[in-house]
């Protein structure tokens, strides 16, 4: 299950167990296998508003996918219903639906999953809507996962964690591999992860885990062509695991890396749920220093960050040779994730917005940070400025 969708029915089922909180889940075609009595499928926008209509909901929380017609159309059955809504916005807003969240009255609130994610909107005017709620650890019975490996048996154990596509870089990670290889021989990198993550009917490749086009051009020069020839380059292709079998798998792992993507044309994260994931198993993370990921992650204390793809691999090596600072970070990576993102915090923050909705709170305005902002942030900062004093001026 991706990241987003784990959170969403995740949060769905916590809001659940509370006495003065009721929460029913829509999805379109089908419902989750195994979902619970009060998630079902359906067929529209229009019909996922108009059962929470009848089902006396206050507020609709609708988990945006950034489709303008589906947001106009549910911004038109809410004004109908009289139905305040609340956009979980995982990945954007995106250019083409800012203005529409922006000026509809029955958007509320708009959440992202960081604070950087918030600022590269802070120049429109859909930011006075952005509230920030990150995303948050998935607990697990520990009694299901077994003791916790040996610090010694995570020696020289890679791991890429994550979606097998390029926007989150995995043709960087295949890259990377031969040169990491021969500067540690006895190295090997575990992948978790397909491309079937999003879409489990997918045609794959040989190796099951991308397009046969990408993994011919962009993954079998680096890793073979079957699974023998990859285990022979030291490469377990674990492809998609449960999530207790993901966590014990993470705990034999030393360095972790998630997407790695820095440069134009590459996905960024907004949060990482993989970074807080692997650095909850006590692994050291390296990811693309872009956005969320400068959140989730505390670069050189619970991993490495780079500036650039060619920085991967001598990143990953540093960390396999240097096995104390590795074993550091992920000692200080399981203590920064427990404090940080505790679902017990995502959900009073939820709660807590969820009850400002019901009763027209005011949106409190994510401050600047000086500490986070790169120039791009400093420009939007400066129109923002400027629009709100433009009012003034031409009073």
């Amino acid at each position: 299950m991706s990241g987003t969708d784990s959170q969403i029915l995740h949060l769905l089922s916590r809001i659940n167990r509370q006495s003065d909180v009721e929460a029913c889940g829509y999805f379109q075609d089908a419902s989750p296998e195994m979902a619970p009595e009060k998630f079902q499928g359906v067929g529209s926008v229009e019909d996922a508003v108009s059962l929470a209509k009848s089902a006396s909901a206050e507020i609709l929380v609708l988990n945006s996918n950034n489709n303008k017609e589906t947001l106009q159309r549910a911004v038109y059955a809410c004004e109908s219903a009289n139905l305040p809504i609340v956009v979980w916005d995982q990945n954007g807003p995106y250019p083409e639906v800012r203005d529409l969240l922006a000026s509809a009255r029955v958007v509320r609130r708009v959440v992202c999953v960081s604070n950087s994610q918030a600022d590269c909107v802070r120049h429109h005017q859909v930011f006075n809507k952005i509230a920030v709620i990150y995303n948050s650890l998935l607990s697990w019975n520990e009694e299901h996962l077994g003791n916790e490996s040996n610090p010694s048996d995570r020696s020289n154990r890679v791991c890429f964690l994550g979606a097998t596509i390029p926007q989150k870089g995995f043709h960087l990670v295949a890259r990377a591999w031969p040169g990491i290889k021969s500067s540690v021989t006895d190295a090997t990198l575990t992948i978790i992860g397909s491309s079937r993550l999003y879409d489990r009917r997918q045609e794959v490749g040989p190796l099951g885990l991308c397009s046969r086009e990408f993994e011919e051009t962009q993954i079998h020069p680096f890793f073979g062509h079957s699974l023998e020839e990859a285990r022979e380059r030291g490469v377990d292709v674990k492809a998609l695991m449960s999530p207790i079998e993901i966590r014990r798998s993470l705990r034999q792992q030393q360095v972790v890396i998630v997407n790695p993507c820095v440069e134009r044309g590459g996905s960024f994260e907004t949060f990482s749920v993989s970074a807080i994931e692997a650095q909850a198993e006590g692994c050291a993370v390296v990811g693309g220093r872009r956005v969320g990921l400068r959140e989730t992650v505390l670069g050189g204390v619970t991993g490495t960050l780079i500036d650039s793809e060619d920085q991967l691999a001598p990143a990953v090596v540093r960390l396999l040779m240097e096995s104390d600072v590795a074993s550091r970070m992920g000692q200080r990576g399981r203590k920064w994730v427990e404090e940080q993102f505790p679902a017990d915090n995502a959900d009073s923050q939820w709660i807590t917005l969820l009850r400002g909705v019901l009763v027209g709170a005011p949106v409190r305005p994510i401050p600047f940070s000086v500490r986070r902002a790169r120039l791009k942030d400093y420009a939007r900062a400066i129109v923002r400025f400027y629009r709100q004093i433009r009012p003034l001026s031409n009073e």
